[in-house]
């Protein structure tokens, strides 16, 4: 990934290579960004090919595939329809292969480090729910965690940004707060470093780990 290794160019597909050849079954795999698959996947290249032609080989080589974010996961934004690219997800990226996903948009680092730390631990995977996404992370609703859940339970309802209810913290359900029905640990891991969440901040959840939630 650009961001965040060190070599490049020829330096960096000879290190993938390497780890293709000697390593096969003893890494994991982690999948960034959505798939294209029409027109051969000539909408993503990277060095040369296709993101279709390289997770193709590296993933079935891999101990463990994760596929990070909501692209990743089901072809997130990109994927969404009318999706002229054909964009998709690992899975159907590359059928028969297990996979993690780690939904959000983005997803969240300290989930990610929480499942490597697992699987470095114990030689596998966490427990998944039915969509291939960790329960650690995804087993409660953020309904049931909301800060704001006490004004739900007491009726007190934003009914219009910048309001009185909303300058007080109330419940954002009317606003089309999508935490009812959303699972994520998001009101209790945050973001950059616990400082906050999307509810804690004024704006409902829009349940960007849920399956196809752009579409």
């Amino acid at each position: 990934h650009e961001t965040i290794m060190a070599g490049a160019g020829k330096r960096a597909e000879g290190a993938l290579r390497r780890v293709l050849e000697e390593e096969t079954g003893r890494f994991v795999a982690v999948v960034e960004g959505a798939i294209p698959t029409a027109d051969g996947g000539i909408h993503c290249t990277i060095g040369g090919r296709t993101a279709l032609d390289i997770v193709r080989e590296v993933c079935p080589k891999a101990a463990a595939t994760i596929a990070m974010g909501a692209c990743a996961w089901d072809g997130g934004f990109v994927g969404a329809d009318p999706n002229p690219t054909r964009a998709v997800g690992v899975k159907d990226a590359v059928p028969g292969i297990p996979v993690v996903n780690m939904g959000g948009c983005p997803a969240n680092a300290v989930n990610m480090a929480a499942l490597l730390t697992h699987y470095l631990a114990f030689g596998r995977m966490p427990a998944l729910d039915s969509f291939g996404r960790p329960l650690f992370a995804h087993a409660s609703l953020i309904h049931d965690q909301c800060e704001r859940r006490a004004h739900f339970d007491a009726g007190r309802f934003v009914g219009k940004w910048g309001d009185a209810g909303h300058a007080k913290g109330w419940c954002l359900y009317r606003m089309g707060c999508k935490g009812p029905v959303a699972t994520y640990n998001c009101p209790t891991v945050r973001w950059n470093d616990q400082t906050s969440w999307p509810v804690k901040g004024g704006h409902g959840c829009i349940a960007c780990a849920s399956h196809r939630f752009w579409d």
